[in-house]
């Protein structure tokens, strides 16, 4: 590399002009040897009317991103430091739904029965 081009800068730019929001709460993902496709959708549980069936779940995808997986990578970084920062300033992020769906008694009193699980 030539000292001329060792000192240049490189300026980016950043055009969001035709980007689009859109909001997920499901996710799924598919690789091949050369790229990573991620699936972005949304979860909805709606009340069954079927006798026996609790609910039906109805999963819609809107979205689908495809990259190679240098970038896959690089976002997987990026994601884990955010998530990490996050939990660093608001506490941990329950993914066991039935234990975010406990009230904070419900919650000590499992805590507490773990406890006493483990000493025995």
């Amino acid at each position: 590399m030539n000292k001329k081009n060792e000192n240049q800068q490189i300026r980016l730019n950043v055009n969001a002009d035709q980007m689009k929001t859109s909001y997920a709460n499901a996710f799924q993902t598919h690789s091949t040897p050369e790229e990573l496709l991620l699936s972005f959708g949304v979860n909805q549980t709606l009340p069954s009317q079927e006798e026996g069936v609790a609910a039906d779940m109805i999963l819609q995808f809107t979205d689908r991103i495809i990259m190679n997986h240098y970038t896959a990578k690089r976002l997987a970084l990026s994601l884990l430091q955010s998530v990490r920062e996050h939990e660093e300033r608001f506490g941990p992020i329950e993914l066991d739904v039935s234990k975010r769906l406990q009230t904070p008694a419900e919650t000590q009193a499992s805590e507490a029965d773990a406890e006493h699980k483990t000493k025995r």
